[in-house]
């Protein structure tokens, strides 16, 4: 069922809108014209830090910065607003903000002034993803489009920095990711959909992995959706055991709550993912100076409807193209966002810049976010 919500039921929606959109002539969705290297004159000084990229599928800006409340009302609107750190109670993610109020940087605040948004046109989810790991928007306008077409910033970095293939992974509770994240299929180190991890780059057996494997296998393994919760045992389990130098960690399950407008599940998913990213957070901290050097970056793909509408999202949908970042980690000092408008776009040349890749981008690309270089490498 969750296949059928998350592949079909937005992608069946939104070809219906683009078909009364074309049949109307009253709009049309842009061309992109993507060079097939967008970034040009590459140095490389590798900074030896790591990057845990962390994206939660379809969770709203107001539910990051400003928290549930369980009396808010009964459609699903932007729930009642908390200011970070005065009523952390409230907040969905209250361990993440605790760590945002003294060390690490936030992104997307609309009502602070500082709305991020997305860079591909239609609010949906696999064109949010093939921007945001490529770098440029492209000619993708629905989740049924093939592999993207350029070099993907993890397959960039397992090429100019010379890593084993294990040191570059990505996780991914939706098998659609695959497409977002490699150019061609076997290209990097990828598990995405309720497929079990076969081990390639250890020889002797791995009991904890053997379980995590039949527990999949018992809920049902091949589906093109898995839940968050294997996902992240998964993510955990990998983290521990290879270190990796860029890890990708996809999660899907809020965005299927919402669809189904189950506010409850929902707000707890959105727990859960907190409760997450602290976990992992501690694991940073008991590695001492190598988990320093460590940035957990997490972001979502787009936002959602308001008010009643909050089940939905697209580009006739408002509000949808309004998305949130954070980044945290160890070392990180206290970072300020700035009112600069950033995007999907302005993603992987920060990603560059933090693992010591220097790169001359194109004019479709996007730019280093500064302040968050700035409490990373400074």
């Amino acid at each position: 069922m969750q296949t059928i919500k998350k592949t079909i039921k937005k992608t069946l929606s939104f070809s219906y809108l683009l078909f009364i959109f074309f049949l109307s002539s009253c709009t049309s969705f842009p061309t992109y014209l993507v060079p097939e290297t967008p970034f040009q004159n590459i140095t490389v000084e590798d900074t030896n830090k790591n990057v845990i990229w962390i994206t939660l599928d379809g969770i709203r800006w107001q539910d990051f910065f400003y928290g549930t409340d369980e009396a808010s009302g009964e459609n699903g609107e932007p729930l009642k607003r908390f200011k970070v750190g005065s009523d952390r109670k409230s907040l969905a993610f209250k361990d993440v903000h605790r760590r945002l109020e003294s060390s690490g940087v936030a992104f997307g605040d609309a009502d602070g002034g500082a709305p991020m948004r997305i860079s591909n046109p239609t609010a949906v989810s696999l064109p949010a993803y093939q921007s945001m790991f490529t770098g440029v928007t492209h000619n993708c306008f629905s989740n049924s489009c093939s592999w993207v077409p350029i070099e993907t910033v993890q397959e960039r970095v397992l090429r100019l920095l010379k890593l084993r293939k294990e040191q570059v992974v990505t996780l991914a509770s939706w098998s659609k990711i695959a497409q977002a994240v490699e150019r061609r299929e076997g290209g990097t180190n990828v598990n995405a959909g309720a497929l079990p991890w076969i081990e390639s780059f250890s020889p002797s057996k791995d009991l904890e992995l053997e379980a995590l494997n039949q527990t999949l296998i018992k809920k049902g393994s091949g589906g093109d959706v898995r839940l968050d919760e294997d996902t992240m045992a998964l993510s955990t389990w990998y983290l521990k055991k290879y270190r990796p130098r860029l890890l990708t960690i996809s999660l899907n399950d809020a965005d299927e709550f919402a669809h189904s407008n189950k506010r409850e599940a929902y707000r707890n998913t959105l727990r859960r993912y907190d409760q997450f990213i602290e976990s992992i957070l501690q694991i940073l901290e008991s590695w001492g100076e190598e988990g320093k050097s460590t940035l957990i970056l997490v972001t979502t793909d787009h936002g959602r409807g308001y008010n009643g509408r909050w089940t939905d999202h697209g580009s006739s949908t408002p509000g949808s193209d309004q998305i949130w970042m954070a980044a945290l980690g160890p070392s990180l000092r206290k970072g300020i966002a700035s009112s600069n408008v950033y995007q999907h776009n302005d993603l992987v040349p920060t990603v560059h810049a933090i693992l010591g890749i220097q790169a001359e981008s194109c004019a479709q690309c996007g730019r280093v976010i500064s302040e968050l270089v700035d409490v990373v490498l400074r």
